[in-house]
């Protein structure tokens, strides 16, 4: 990861500023990092509104006091990559791009987020197609849903590729601590790879949770599990599209390409990744992990966990 794109996701995820482009979800979006207690600048941008939440609208992006930070983008596919393209030119920092409808769509989609990916030059995008990310140690919500989770001081961060999934995680109460939520979307410009390289450098993740429907880049991704791993940092993974009806499905949710199963098992054994098979085993082996320290010399009670868990998944899912 070179200088520039780490010092933007740095500022993406630990932001002075935001500035939310749009209607209805960004004035959500600028709810729920008042509720979380964010103290910095918020800049609503809509040039139909006067303000937003209580708070003065800019007209455009070159009417902002300088390059935000951060960034929530929920306005229309073709006005999203003139969005990008303009924070860019003032050298922001990153943004989470909520708009769908690009290449998970077909063909005219593809062609956009061509586009869009020629026009965000080093600005840190998660997404598109995606609900954002929470960061729970500096109190910011780019997220326009309710959430939960609490941060002790440690916690575990979880990327996802469904933001359905990551909206149930943080809506779940069974006591996890949370640091991070990143729903990745299509991973146009920060893909799981390059998270995996940033959380294992925060002092506060003690364990890094990733829901993988497939992945774009094998050796980048083995290189940010192994600076976890050097830091006793576990990975928990859950795995879906593993059949060919899955892989099929998973295509057209983000457009990520899924491998075989049997890959993915490879693959993980090597890195010393944990792989569980639903959502109710992810949660409570990185609970157990956030709180008990790395998994060496603990295998057996891990076990033990993960067996209850699954004995209780055919009771829970009745529930």
């Amino acid at each position: 990861m070179n200088s520039n794109k780490l010092n933007n996701i740095n500022r993406l995820f630990n932001p002075k500023n935001i500035a939310v482009f749009g209607g209805n979800d960004a004035e959500i979006v600028i709810s729920q990092c008042k509720k979380m207690g964010f103290t910095g600048e918020i800049w609503p941008v809509n040039p139909k509104r006067e303000s937003i939440n209580g708070i003065k609208c800019f007209s455009s992006v070159s009417d902002l006091p300088k390059g935000p930070d951060a960034s929530f983008i929920a306005v229309p596919r073709s006005a999203a990559i003139e969005v990008v393209k303009e924070l860019n030119k003032m050298k922001s920092g990153g943004g989470v791009c909520y708009t769908a409808g690009f290449r998970e769509v077909g063909q005219e989609g593809v062609e956009l987020e061509k586009r869009l990916l020629e026009n965000v030059g080093d600005f840190a995008l998660i997404g598109p197609n995606c609900y954002g990310m929470i960061n729970y140690v500096n109190k910011i919500a780019l997220w326009p849903f309710d959430h939960g989770g609490e941060f002790p001081g440690f916690g575990a961060a979880i990327i996802t590729q469904s933001g359905m999934l990551s909206n149930d995680l943080s809506t779940s109460r069974r006591s996890m601590p949370f640091a991070y939520m990143v729903s990745a979307g299509n991973q146009s410009v920060l893909s799981i790879e390059d998270y995996v390289d940033f959380f294992s450098q925060k002092e506060e993740v003690k364990a890094i949770g990733l829901h993988i429907e497939g992945l774009q880049d094998i050796e980048k991704f083995q290189k940010g599990c192994l600076k976890a791993l050097e830091r006793n940092v576990p990975i928990v993974a859950i795995k879906t599209g593993s059949s060919e009806i899955g892989n099929n499905l998973v295509s057209s949710h983000t457009g990520s390409l899924s491998g075989g199963d049997e890959i993915y098992n490879s693959l993980f054994d090597h890195l010393g990744i944990i792989r569980v098979s639903n959502p109710h085993e992810f949660l409570e082996t990185l609970k157990f992990l956030c709180i008990s320290g790395s998994v060496a010399g603990k295998k057996l009670l891990l076990s033990l966990v993960l067996e209850v868990v699954q004995q209780c998944w055919p009771i829970m899912r009745k529930k």
